[in-house]
This record gives C-alpha cells, sequence and structure tokens, in this order.
C-alpha cells in the first residue's frame, strides 16, 4: 500500500470519529540523519488538532496526566512512561491543567541511527501505530538520567547514545510484558552508574573501578553497560564530559578553561576528542556555538510544543 492511500485511509478513520477536531499535516523538518529532540514541560495544554509525523517518535513523560487520541481511541496516561508512534499515525495529546507535564520528545529516522553499534529493530519495536510502556523503579530512574543528559543539548552525537539507551529500555520492558520475545535482563544497578557517570564526570572514571563499586565483575558492566547504549563505558564517559565542555564554551568560557574545568589535562587531547564528538575543534565551535547547540522546537499557533 502506497503511503498516500495509507495517510488518506487514517485520515478519514480519524475524522469519522473526531468531526470537532482540527486536522493538519505536520512535520519535523531537517536531515534524515540527525536527530531532533525537546525538552517540554508545563501545567498543561490542550491540542485540538490532529497531527502526524514522517519520523518515528518516542515520548519519555516523567510526569503528568494526559490524555492521548490515536487512531479514534483515547488513551488515559497517569504515570510515567514511553509513548512510540509509527511514522503516518495521526495523534494528538491533552495533559491535564493544574500537575505539572514533563517530557522529551525524540524525532528520528533509521538513517539517525545506522552508525550506532547496538541498533534497535525499529520496525518490531514501532509495530503498532502507538505503545505506551509505562515506566517505574529502576528503569525509570535510568531513563530520566538519560533524558537529563540531552539538556547539555550539544551534539547529535549525544542524542544518538542517549535514544539508543532510550529504545533499549523500551524493548526491555515491552519484552518484560510479553509483548516481544525475551532476550535481556533487567538493568539493576546501571541506572547507578548512569548517575554516578553524570556527576563525576571531571574525575578520572574507570570500568574497573564502577564494578568494585557496584558488587559486580568489570566484565559484565561492560557488557550489561554496551547492551544498554550501544556504546562503551570510556566513549560514553569521555561524552558527556565533551558535552559538558561544549555547555560551558557555550556560555562564554575559553575553550582551555572549559577543558580543565571538565578534567581534561592535555590540551590536544581534549582539542582531538572534542573534535571527534562535535565535528569542530573548540575554538571553531566557540565562533559558531549559536548555530551548533541551538534547537529550534516546533510550535503551532499557541506556541505549544507538539
Amino acid at each position: 500500500m502506497s503511503t498516500i492511500c495509507y495517510v488518506d485511509r487514517v485520515l478519514n478513520n480519524v475524522l469519522n470519529n473526531m468531526e470537532d477536531k482540527k486536522t493538519i499535516f505536520y512535520d519535523v523538518s531537517g536531515r534524515d540523519d540527525e536527530i531532533y529532540m525537546q525538552h517540554f514541560k508545563s501545567d498543561g495544554f490542550v491540542q485540538d488538532w490532529l497531527h502526524f509525523h514522517v519520523k518515528y517518535e518516542l515520548t519519555l513523560v516523567l510526569c503528568g496526566s494526559s490524555e492521548i487520541i490515536s487512531e479514534g481511541r483515547v488513551y488515559a496516561c497517569q504515570k510515567p512512561h514511553f509513548r512510540l508512534h509509527k511514522p503516518f499515525s495521526f495523534h494528538t495529546a491533552n495533559a491535564h491543567k493544574g500537575t505539572t507535564y514533563d517530557c522529551y520528545v525524540f524525532y528520528f529516522t533509521e538513517a539517525a541511527l545506522s552508525s550506532l553499534i547496538r541498533k534497535a529493530d525499529l520496525r518490531r519495536l514501532f509495530r503498532d501505530d502507538i505503545s505506551i510502556i509505562e515506566l517505574d523503579g529502576d528503569t525509570l530512574e535510568c531513563a530520566r538520567a538519560l533524558a537529563e543528559i540531552t539538556l547539555l543539548q550539544t551534539c547529535d552525537g549525544m542524542r544518538k547514545i542517549v535514544l539508543s539507551g532510550m529504545l533499549t529500555l523500551a524493548e526491555d520492558r515491552l519484552e518484560q510484558n510479553g509483548r516481544l520475545s525475551s532476550t535481556s535482563q533487567p538493568l539493576g544497578y546501571l541506572s547507578d552508574v548512569l548517575t554516578y557517570i553524570n556527576e563525576h564526570f571531571s574525575e578520572k572514571i574507570t570500568s574497573a573501578e564502577l564494578a568494585r563499586k557496584y558488587y559486580v565483575s568489570e566484565q559484565k558492566l561492560n557488557m550489561d553497560f554496551k547492551r544498554l547504549l550501544g556504546d562503551t563505558l570510556h566513549h560514553y564517559h569521555m561524552t558527556v564530559r565533551i558535552s559538558q565542555c561544549a555547555m560551558l564554551i557555550a556560555r562564554g568560557m575559553p575553550p582551555l578553561a572549559a577543558s580543565v574545568e571538565c578534567g581534561f589535562v592535555d590540551e590536544c587531547h581534549f582539542s582531538k576528542t572534542f573534535k571527534s564528538r562535535i565535528g569542530l575543534t573548540p575554538y571553531q565551535f566557540s565562533k559558531q556555538v549559536a548555530s551548533q547547540i541551538e534547537y529550534n522546537g516546533d510550535y503551532d499557533e499557541k506556541d505549544t510544543k507538539i
């Protein structure tokens, strides 16, 4: 079935069920090989339109009560959750007034994840038009730790690592619920490992040290970490460190001072590592910082992020 026929079919189904709703064709612009994200926090909102994206959408809702309408059905969500929308699936959302609604939204294509070592099976994971995956315990805390990294908003490489972790968490929870064939183990200590790295990024951190700290073998730690993020612990640590450097530079700190602040002791190593993560040298980045870190979110006419 062609894309146009599919969209027409969906549009007719939705309009038959929701005659009072406006319908718009909406998409996140930009290159297919990049990941676009938003952090949205409000005290509630109402969307009176339907929209779709040609990209995959993963939304992490950390708090807030909401209702999602997709394919003529209403989904009430009062707990933290992942929300997955398949490309070309019409949907809209309302967040109840009076409570804080806090969410992170990622838009991406298969091309954007092509360079990852650990690739999610997107067609399998996004099998349904919408999937709502409730989160709690270690899974919720791990998702929260990953999401907070994106507030630095520095480079696509960092977003790829974070999104890979989010997709792995979603797969794990679906497998635990019996909706996908199970091939993984519970997360356990990994949320604490992520939090520790995020809080101590400027210090020297080794897998041996963390293994002792969390009472696991170094081999298990490295295997679990790579399974979750599709990246080695050392590379992840360096990426968090570089992301923090980029944020400091963006706020006006000289590159060399930022490198010292973030734990680098060798200027040559810092410059080489920075360029490998960001794509620019620290000094090039300091001159072009606005275009490198600014994300122009998509807004509707009421200034409500979608």
